[in-house]
Protein backbone atom coordinates (compact mmCIF):
# COMPACT_ATOMS: atom_id res chain seq x y z
CA UNK A 1 0.00 0.00 0.00
CA UNK A 2 0.70 3.97 -0.36
CA UNK A 3 1.88 5.80 2.59
CA UNK A 4 2.67 9.41 1.65
CA UNK A 5 6.40 10.09 2.59
CA UNK A 6 9.27 12.79 1.91
CA UNK A 7 12.79 11.94 2.33
CA UNK A 8 15.24 14.06 3.88
CA UNK A 9 19.23 14.53 3.00
CA UNK A 10 21.27 17.47 4.81
CA UNK A 11 25.02 17.82 3.57
CA UNK A 12 26.49 15.64 5.89
CA UNK A 13 23.90 13.07 4.96
CA UNK A 14 25.28 9.15 5.09
CA UNK A 15 23.15 6.67 3.31
CA UNK A 16 24.39 3.68 6.11
CA UNK A 17 22.52 5.77 8.89
CA UNK A 18 18.60 6.02 7.70
CA UNK A 19 15.89 7.17 10.29
CA UNK A 20 11.77 6.77 9.97
CA UNK A 21 9.97 9.76 11.27
CA UNK A 22 6.56 10.04 12.92
CA UNK A 23 4.74 13.43 13.47
CA UNK A 24 3.54 14.53 16.33
CA UNK A 25 -0.27 16.51 16.41
CA UNK A 26 -2.72 14.28 18.41
CA UNK A 27 -3.33 12.00 15.77
CA UNK A 28 -5.26 14.54 14.06
CA UNK A 29 -2.92 16.95 13.05
CA UNK A 30 0.03 16.88 11.64
CA UNK A 31 1.87 16.18 8.46
CA UNK A 32 5.02 15.66 6.85
CA UNK A 33 4.99 19.39 5.87
CA UNK A 34 4.72 20.25 9.04
CA UNK A 35 7.65 18.43 10.81
CA UNK A 36 9.69 19.40 8.34
CA UNK A 37 11.98 21.70 9.14
CA UNK A 38 12.34 19.29 12.69
CA UNK A 39 13.81 16.21 10.56
CA UNK A 40 15.64 18.09 9.06
CA UNK A 41 17.40 19.28 11.67
CA UNK A 42 17.63 15.66 13.01
CA UNK A 43 19.38 14.79 9.56
CA UNK A 44 22.22 17.25 10.05
CA UNK A 45 22.57 16.26 13.83
CA UNK A 46 22.57 12.52 12.96
CA UNK A 47 24.28 12.39 9.57
CA UNK A 48 21.10 10.74 8.51
CA UNK A 49 18.50 10.04 5.70
CA UNK A 50 14.90 11.03 6.86
CA UNK A 51 12.02 9.35 5.50
CA UNK A 52 9.39 11.67 7.03
CA UNK A 53 5.62 9.94 7.39
CA UNK A 54 2.46 11.48 6.77
CA UNK A 55 0.24 8.55 8.56
CA UNK A 56 -3.43 8.87 7.87
CA UNK A 57 -5.10 10.58 10.41
CA UNK A 58 -8.14 10.74 12.75
CA UNK A 59 -11.08 10.73 12.78
CA UNK A 60 -11.28 10.27 9.44
CA UNK A 61 -8.68 7.24 9.83
CA UNK A 62 -8.92 6.14 13.70
CA UNK A 63 -6.95 3.22 15.41
CA UNK A 64 -5.16 1.09 14.11
CA UNK A 65 -4.93 3.05 10.94
CA UNK A 66 -1.65 5.57 12.00
CA UNK A 67 0.14 3.05 13.46
CA UNK A 68 -0.55 0.49 10.10
CA UNK A 69 1.17 3.37 8.03
CA UNK A 70 4.11 3.83 9.93
CA UNK A 71 4.90 0.39 10.33
CA UNK A 72 4.47 -0.09 6.77
CA UNK A 73 7.15 2.48 6.08
CA UNK A 74 9.65 0.91 8.76
CA UNK A 75 8.79 -2.61 6.79
CA UNK A 76 9.63 -1.41 3.50
CA UNK A 77 12.81 0.89 4.78
CA UNK A 78 14.04 -2.23 6.08
CA UNK A 79 12.78 -4.63 3.46
CA UNK A 80 13.67 -2.52 0.35
CA UNK A 81 17.15 -1.12 1.12
CA UNK A 82 17.94 -4.46 2.66
CA UNK A 83 19.09 -2.49 5.77
CA UNK A 84 20.43 -4.64 9.10
CA UNK A 85 18.43 -3.57 11.39
CA UNK A 86 21.71 -1.81 13.09
CA UNK A 87 21.42 1.00 10.66
CA UNK A 88 17.45 2.64 10.88
CA UNK A 89 16.29 4.25 13.95
CA UNK A 90 12.74 5.18 15.12
CA UNK A 91 11.80 8.73 16.10
CA UNK A 92 8.81 10.60 16.22
CA UNK A 93 7.54 13.55 18.91
CA UNK A 94 4.56 13.99 20.85
CA UNK A 95 1.94 11.36 19.18
CA UNK A 96 4.10 10.16 16.89
CA UNK A 97 6.67 9.28 19.57
CA UNK A 98 3.61 7.00 20.94
CA UNK A 99 3.01 5.78 17.79
CA UNK A 100 6.84 4.54 18.23
CA UNK A 101 6.71 2.73 20.51
CA UNK A 102 3.24 1.01 19.70
CA UNK A 103 5.46 0.02 16.42
CA UNK A 104 8.21 -1.20 18.69
CA UNK A 105 5.41 -3.14 20.31
CA UNK A 106 4.27 -4.39 17.33
CA UNK A 107 8.06 -5.61 15.69
CA UNK A 108 8.31 -7.09 19.67
CA UNK A 109 5.00 -9.29 18.85
CA UNK A 110 6.13 -10.63 15.20
CA UNK A 111 9.72 -11.31 16.05
CA UNK A 112 10.04 -9.54 13.63
CA UNK A 113 13.12 -8.26 11.71
CA UNK A 114 11.53 -4.61 11.08
CA UNK A 115 12.57 -3.67 15.09
CA UNK A 116 14.96 -0.94 14.49
CA UNK A 117 18.52 0.00 16.14
CA UNK A 118 17.41 2.42 18.42
CA UNK A 119 14.45 4.96 19.04
CA UNK A 120 13.91 8.05 20.40
CA UNK A 121 10.91 9.89 21.79
CA UNK A 122 10.42 13.06 21.99
CA UNK A 123 7.84 14.62 24.27
CA UNK A 124 5.66 11.30 23.91
CA UNK A 125 2.25 11.10 25.01
CA UNK A 126 0.83 8.30 27.34
CA UNK A 127 -2.16 9.58 28.66
CA UNK A 128 -4.90 9.84 26.28
CA UNK A 129 -7.65 8.93 28.79
CA UNK A 130 -7.11 12.15 31.09
CA UNK A 131 -5.48 13.13 34.30
CA UNK A 132 -5.61 9.70 36.63
CA UNK A 133 -5.48 7.89 34.31
CA UNK A 134 -2.37 7.27 32.74
CA UNK A 135 0.89 6.19 34.36
CA UNK A 136 0.86 8.64 37.70
CA UNK A 137 -2.80 9.00 38.81
CA UNK A 138 -2.03 11.49 40.97
CA UNK A 139 -3.08 14.84 42.52
CA UNK A 140 0.81 15.99 42.40
CA UNK A 141 1.17 14.50 39.09
CA UNK A 142 2.66 16.67 36.44
CA UNK A 143 -0.22 16.61 34.69
CA UNK A 144 -1.89 18.75 37.22
CA UNK A 145 1.63 20.68 38.78
CA UNK A 146 2.35 21.77 35.19
CA UNK A 147 -0.90 22.35 34.00
CA UNK A 148 -0.03 26.45 34.09
CA UNK A 149 3.40 25.90 32.26
CA UNK A 150 2.44 23.95 29.41
CA UNK A 151 0.80 24.93 26.39
CA UNK A 152 -1.19 21.24 26.22
CA UNK A 153 -4.22 21.11 28.26
CA UNK A 154 -4.87 17.37 30.15
CA UNK A 155 -8.33 18.71 29.62
CA UNK A 156 -8.01 18.11 25.62
CA UNK A 157 -6.38 14.37 25.83
CA UNK A 158 -9.36 12.73 26.47
CA UNK A 159 -10.83 14.56 23.28
CA UNK A 160 -7.76 13.56 21.53
CA UNK A 161 -8.27 9.89 22.87
CA UNK A 162 -11.85 10.02 21.43
CA UNK A 163 -11.13 10.90 18.10
CA UNK A 164 -8.22 8.69 17.67
CA UNK A 165 -10.74 5.75 18.70
CA UNK A 166 -9.77 4.86 22.37
CA UNK A 167 -12.85 4.94 23.72
CA UNK A 168 -14.20 2.07 22.03
CA UNK A 169 -12.19 -0.29 23.72
CA UNK A 170 -13.55 -1.96 26.63
CA UNK A 171 -11.14 -4.46 27.91
CA UNK A 172 -7.56 -4.73 28.61
CA UNK A 173 -7.00 -7.60 26.85
CA UNK A 174 -8.74 -5.95 23.84
CA UNK A 175 -5.92 -2.99 24.27
CA UNK A 176 -2.89 -5.46 24.02
CA UNK A 177 -4.45 -6.72 21.24
CA UNK A 178 -4.19 -3.63 19.76
CA UNK A 179 -1.22 -2.06 20.63
CA UNK A 180 -2.27 0.14 22.49
CA UNK A 181 -0.90 -0.59 25.97
CA UNK A 182 1.26 2.98 26.34
CA UNK A 183 -1.29 5.15 24.79
CA UNK A 184 -3.85 4.26 27.41
CA UNK A 185 -2.23 3.77 30.28
CA UNK A 186 -4.37 0.79 31.59
CA UNK A 187 -1.55 -1.72 31.28
CA UNK A 188 2.07 -2.04 31.29
CA UNK A 189 3.38 -4.70 28.49
CA UNK A 190 6.75 -6.28 28.51
CA UNK A 191 9.54 -5.00 27.13
CA UNK A 192 12.35 -7.46 26.79
CA UNK A 193 13.58 -6.86 23.33
CA UNK A 194 12.95 -3.38 22.57
CA UNK A 195 15.68 -1.49 21.58
CA UNK A 196 17.55 1.12 23.21
CA UNK A 197 15.75 4.47 23.69
CA UNK A 198 16.40 8.29 24.21
CA UNK A 199 13.25 9.66 26.07
CA UNK A 200 13.43 14.11 25.91
CA UNK A 201 11.01 15.58 28.00
CA UNK A 202 10.47 19.07 28.98
CA UNK A 203 10.09 19.63 32.99
CA UNK A 204 7.04 22.10 32.45
CA UNK A 205 5.29 19.41 30.42
CA UNK A 206 2.05 18.20 31.63
CA UNK A 207 3.37 14.23 30.67
CA UNK A 208 6.95 14.56 32.27
CA UNK A 209 5.90 11.92 34.82
CA UNK A 210 4.90 9.43 32.24
CA UNK A 211 8.18 10.10 30.15
CA UNK A 212 9.54 8.76 33.69
CA UNK A 213 7.46 5.95 34.51
CA UNK A 214 7.92 4.56 31.08
CA UNK A 215 11.79 4.96 31.25
CA UNK A 216 11.58 3.52 34.91
CA UNK A 217 9.50 0.39 33.12
CA UNK A 218 12.19 -0.25 30.62
CA UNK A 219 14.76 -0.14 32.55
CA UNK A 220 12.95 -3.12 34.57
CA UNK A 221 13.40 -4.98 31.18
CA UNK A 222 16.84 -4.40 31.40
CA UNK A 223 16.14 -1.81 28.07
CA UNK A 224 19.04 0.28 27.58
CA UNK A 225 16.71 3.37 28.54
CA UNK A 226 17.62 6.80 28.98
CA UNK A 227 15.57 10.17 29.88
CA UNK A 228 16.74 13.98 29.29
CA UNK A 229 14.54 16.33 31.32
CA UNK A 230 14.92 19.93 30.06
CA UNK A 231 14.55 23.23 32.23
CA UNK A 232 11.59 25.17 32.20
CA UNK A 233 10.84 23.60 28.46
CA UNK A 234 7.11 22.57 27.54
CA UNK A 235 5.88 20.32 24.96
CA UNK A 236 7.29 19.54 21.86
CA UNK A 237 9.55 22.10 22.46
CA UNK A 238 12.60 20.82 19.62
CA UNK A 239 10.35 22.17 16.96
CA UNK A 240 12.26 25.87 18.21
CA UNK A 241 16.00 25.26 17.96
CA UNK A 242 16.05 28.62 16.75
CA UNK A 243 14.87 30.13 19.25
CA UNK A 244 15.22 28.11 22.00
CA UNK A 245 19.12 27.11 23.66
CA UNK A 246 17.70 24.20 25.40
CA UNK A 247 15.81 22.91 21.80
CA UNK A 248 18.99 23.16 20.52
CA UNK A 249 21.05 20.77 22.81
CA UNK A 250 18.28 18.57 22.79
CA UNK A 251 18.77 18.45 18.74
CA UNK A 252 22.58 17.40 19.07
CA UNK A 253 21.63 15.03 21.61
CA UNK A 254 19.77 13.13 19.77
CA UNK A 255 22.63 13.40 17.00
CA UNK A 256 24.94 12.08 19.34
CA UNK A 257 22.83 9.32 20.66
CA UNK A 258 21.63 7.98 17.18
CA UNK A 259 25.39 7.91 16.02
CA UNK A 260 26.53 5.99 18.78
CA UNK A 261 24.03 3.46 18.46
CA UNK A 262 23.81 3.13 14.80
CA UNK A 263 26.82 0.84 12.80
CA UNK A 264 27.65 1.77 9.51
CA UNK A 265 26.07 -0.40 6.50
CA UNK A 266 28.24 0.67 3.15
CA UNK A 267 26.77 -1.81 1.15
CA UNK A 268 22.87 -0.17 1.86
CA UNK A 269 20.86 0.73 -1.05
CA UNK A 270 18.70 4.09 -0.74
CA UNK A 271 15.51 3.41 -3.48
CA UNK A 272 14.13 7.00 -2.64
Amino acid sequence: KSVPTSSIFSCASEPDRLIVYAHGGGYVAGSKITSQALACDIAEACNAVVLNVSYRLAPEHPFPAALDDLYASLSWVTSQCDVERDSVVLVGDSAGASLCVSALLKAQAENSKHMPAAAVLMSPVFSLLGAGQGFVPSENSSLEVNRETDYLCPDSLPIFGALYGLHSITSVEETKAKLLTFTTGWDHPEVPDFPPMLVQAGEAEILLDDSRAFVEHARSFNVDARIEIYGHMFHAFQYLPRFVDEARQAIVSVGVFIREKTAPAPTMKIPF
